[in-house]
Parts: structure tokens; C-alpha cells; sequence
């Protein structure tokens, strides 16, 4: 199959409309530019892919996107796509069959290490400097899948003049611990991707053209959305259907906050966390004691 029938929604950036460069951010991932590793994590409609993409248009990097899912814990998978990305890069005028990576064969699972840092040198050794790899959706990867054994030794291989930039949901795995100590991790957090108020003024503006709102009712909508971008766009939304002006008296979290949050994150969540939830969602306070008597579940401290 040739690569004009493959479709690469997993190795293509996403494409942006209406965004506000987050030139603050901006900032940030240029100070990590001395590590080689960035990892950005927020909570699911923080703006962690847009703000990655933005960041790589805006700044014109060469880079190259992957988009991780449940797929790839199928490390052969994993490495095929990456080949994919490696030919989708490569210069119209070059030879893609001079630029094509080996694909991960049965006899190489046998030295699995060996093959990780070859094909990296390799894949690094093509890329021009400087250059950006984005892994997105990190928090897909399960917690006992050997990519994190992968791009442990992925990491070690990367030269000067190539980053490996990282979202997710969740704060950097245990396989990052010893880079973090060295300080080759730049992090960026929920806290740093939390709106401002100019940036909440900027998304209004950009996003509700036609929709008046004072500064009053915008001072209201960031405090209610809490710096979430995905929160101040679907408040906006329920402002353009209902009236131009917030009602004060307005609950403090709307019908389609809690909606986006049971298909976005409820649904995906493991059962033994969502039945903790789910059974204690009414008791303000409870010891662990408590949660485990109540829920049956042992790990009732770590959740």
C-alpha cells in the first residue's frame, strides 16, 4: 500500500483554528529547548496538543507528530507507524527508500534493547537540527507496556538539537525519574497551562466575535472555568444559545462541564477507581479506613 492510502491522523498534527498563541507558554518550551526532554500534562481540554502545535507552527520547527493510542502498546505496531513518520518526512526530492527505519521483526524481540538504540541513532541521525518529536496522548500508553522501556532508551540516545516533547494527562512516568534527577526533563504542568484572565480575554474575543460580554461577565466566566480552556469554550457555547450576559446567580458548574467530564474522563477511567467514585462521591470526609470498608477496595489510600 503506497502512503497516499494511508490515512496519518497518527502521525499528522492536528489542524488549528481560532487559537490564541499562548506566547507565555511559548516561552516556557523555549527554555526546555537546552533539555531534551519536555513534558507538558493537564487534565483532558487543558490545551496540551494545541499548545504543542501552536508552539511548532508558530516557531517554524522542523518536527515530526505521533499520536499515541491503546494500539501501540503492540510495540510492533509502534515501530511500523514510526517508519511511516520517518518516510512522511522525508524531502520529496530525497529517496524515501535511502530514509525507510527497519521494521521491528520477530528475531528482534530477542535483543529488543540493542534494537531500541539503533533505530533511534538512526531516526536522530536523519533529522535535521533543530527538530521536535511529539509524542501526543502519553496517558494512553498502559502503565505495564514495554514503550516505556522504548522511549527510556529512545531518550538516552537523543543527541543535542533534538527534543522529545511528551503530552499527557498525568504527571512524567517512574522511567523519567533518573532524567529528571539529572535535569534533562522540562515540565510544564496544569498550573502553567491555567489560563490568565488576558488569555481568557483574548479566547473570548477570538472564539464569540458576535457575542458582547462585559468585563464583568468575562472576570465571571474565568472564575467559573477555572483557567480550563475547554470549560471557557463550552460556557461561551451555553452564553451564545441562551442570552449574551451571565446570570450571577447562575450554578457555579454547568450541565455541559459535568457532561464533558462523564464521556471525557468517567467513562475511561479503571472500574475499581470508578466504583470508588461512585460510592463516595456523597461523604465529604472519610478515612481510608472508612473508604475501604465501605467500597471494598484495598487500594483505597493511593486513589
Amino acid at each position: 500500500m503506497g502512503l497516499e492510502n494511508v490515512t496519518f491522523s497518527k502521525i499528522t498534527p492536528p489542524l488549528l483554528t481560532r487559537i490564541i498563541p499562548r506566547k507565555r507558554l511559548f516561552r516556557l518550551i523555549d527554555r526546555g529547548h537546552s533539555r531534551p526532554i519536555i513534558w507538558i500534562y493537564g487534565p483532558p481540554g487543558s490545551g496540551k496538543t494545541t499548545l504543542a502545535a501552536s508552539y511548532l507552527k508558530d516557531r517554524k520547527l522542523p518536527s515530526l507528530w505521533y499520536r499515541l493510542d491503546e494500539g501501540d502498546d503492540d510495540v510492533g505496531s509502534f515501530f511500523y507507524y514510526m517508519g511511516l513518520l520517518a518516510r512522511k518526512a522525508t524531502p520529496r526530492k530525497s529517496s524515501r527508500s535511502h530514509f525507510n527505519l527497519p521494521l521491528l521483526l520477530e528475531e528482534n524481540l530477542l535483543a529488543l534493547p540493542a534494537f531500541i538504540r539503533k533505530y533511534f541513532h538512526s531516526l536522530y541521525g536523519r533529522l535535521r537540527t533543530p527538530s521536535v518529536i511529539v509524542f501526543d496522548n502519553y496517558h494512553e500508553v498502559s502503565a505495564g507496556s514495554i514503550l516505556h522501556k522504548v522511549f527510556h532508551d529512545a531518550i538516552v540516545e537523543v543527541p543535542t538539537g533534538i527534543n522529545i516533547l511528551f503530552t499527557s494527562r498525568y504527571a512524567p512516568p517512574p522511567f523519567l525519574a533518573g532524567f529528571r534527577s539529572k535535569g534533562m526533563v522540562e515540565i510544564i504542568s496544569w498550573e502553567d497551562l491555567n489560563l490568565t484572565i488576558k488569555e481568557t480575554e483574548a479566547i473570548v474575543k477570538t472564539n464569540r466575535k458576535g457575542l458582547k460580554l462585559s468585563k464583568d461577565v468575562v472576570d465571571i466566566l474565568h472564575r467559573r472555568s477555572g483557567g480550563w480552556v475547554a470549560g471557557l469554550i463550552m460556557l461561551l457555547m451555553e452564553r451564545e444559545k441562551k442570552r449574551p450576559e451571565c446570570s450571577l446567580n447562575e450554578p457555579e458548574t454547568p450541565e455541559v462541564v459535568f457532561d464533558y467530564f462523564a464521556g471525557e474522563v468517567f467513562e475511561k477511567i479503571d472500574e475499581p477507581i470508578k466504583t470508588f467514585l461512585l460510592k463516595t462521591a456523597f461523604i465529604p470526609r472519610m478515612t481510608t479506613r472508612m473508604a475501604e470498608g465501605l467500597t471494598g477496595i484495598p487500594e483505597s489510600e493511593s486513589i
